[in-house]
């Protein structure tokens, strides 16, 4: 998987899995089964991620991303992204994320993020 690529997957990924409107399910077209996410140094797994979504969703109206960089090499991929989010209250908030994922047979099966609020609650 070259750079465009990479991108490409992220961008689809990110937008199914969050979308508000998603189907519950909608994250076994893009994890393993036994995918770890560490936020932040804190470590979930896939059941926690899978809930984690679940209640993001209830709480956002909107949620775009803007992947800046992307770079792929063997099955990992490293990306630089931002988030804005509308919350279902109305109030906004940007999101700046860097990303390390690790892929087997095409998913997602690792992911390790560092977040930081630019602005919003």
């Amino acid at each position: 998987m070259n750079g465009n690529e990479a991108k490409a997957f992220l961008e689809e990924v990110f937008n199914a899995v969050c979308d508000p409107n998603a189907d519950p399910g909608v994250t076994d077209r893009y994890f393993t089964e036994d995918s770890i996410q560490i936020v932040d140094g804190t470590e979930f797994n896939r059941q926690q991620f899978d809930a984690h979504l679940l209640s993001l969703r209830d709480e956002i109206e909107s949620i775009s991303f803007e992947f800046t960089t992307v770079i792929a090499e063997g099955d990992q991929i490293a990306d630089v992204h931002f988030a804005d989010v509308v919350q279902s209250d109305g109030a906004k908030m940007r999101m700046k994320f860097m990303g390390v994922y690790t892929l087997r047979d095409g998913k997602i099966a690792r992911f390790e993020e560092i977040s930081y609020l630019l602005h919003g609650s």
